[in-house]
């Protein structure tokens, strides 16, 4: 499995100015400021989206159950200039982006190469959580999406516990380490952004670290399994073989003596 990269300021605008569809330039922005994946983008229609109170409901999702996610500021005067310009009805049932899936990303190589930017559409979503804090965002806001956009239940808990508190002047590293779920290094890094004013680095160098530590402690893993599986299909072959070959020995001693 591929790291994930995080991606620079410069490098998503880049990556914006390299992309002529409006249509497509909007479906970027999805990517970035909800955390969505290509396939609930794909499948996102007008009507999915509430202006009224600001969010968006997805409905097909990788566990089969609806997923609300906020609108940010940003986001809405994006849909809502998009929508004026084109004249379209936010209450319509069609899809906002009715395009095939490799139709998608080979814009988005187009676009990245265009910019010199190496990375995955799939990277985008993985990235919206420091876009929004490098955006002004605050803490609490910032934490608020990500408790709806996360995928695993227990960290998407921690983090809701974790709103409450910080709202109450609790420092972040405080609720992370207590809830054991996090390794210590990124909660001593996210208690040095917090003392220093500097949380949005420190998480993006958090990023960074285990961008390089996780596809080289899978490597270490497959390393030391791969002696193991060698010697367990040598095992297999050999007790298929005997299981073959001694009872027609047998019946070779009996056939001799007889």
């Amino acid at each position: 499995k591929k790291a994930i990269k995080v991606l620079k300021i410069e490098e998503i605008q880049r990556i914006f100015n390299n992309v002529k569809n409006e249509k497509f330039k909007l479906f970027l922005k999805f990517a970035i400021l909800t955390g969505m994946r290509r396939g609930e983008l794909l499948n996102l229609k007008w009507s999915d989206l509430n202006l009224d109170d600001k969010y968006i409901i997805v409905r097909e999702t990788k566990s089969h159950k609806d997923r609300y996610i906020p609108i940010s500021d940003e986001l809405f005067k994006i849909i809502l200039k998009y929508i004026e310009d084109n004249n379209i009805n936010p209450k319509s049932n069609q899809k906002i982006f009715n395009w095939a899936p490799s139709s998608v990303t080979h814009m988005f190589i187009d676009a990245t190469r265009n910019a010199g930017v190496s990375c995955r559409l799939h990277d985008l979503r993985h990235n919206f959580a420091t876009y929004l804090l490098k955006s002004g965002v605050d803490i609490v806001e910032s934490l608020w999406v990500a408790e709806r956009v996360i995928g695993n239940a227990v960290l998407a808990r921690v983090i809701r516990e974790s709103i409450m508190r910080v709202k109450d002047g609790e420092p972040l590293s405080a609720c992370l380490s207590e809830s054991g779920h996090f390794p210590p290094l990124i909660v001593r890094m996210i208690q040095i952004g917090e003392s220093t004013g500097t949380i949005d680095t420190t998480l993006t160098k958090v990023s960074e670290h285990y961008d390089k530590e996780v596809p080289y402690t899978i490597k270490k893993i497959f390393a030391i399994f791969e002696p193991l599986m060698i010697i367990l299909l040598g095992a297999v072959v050999v007790s298929i073989a005997l299981s073959m070959f001694l009872p027609m020995y047998q019946m070779i001693r009996i056939m001799s003596k007889g």
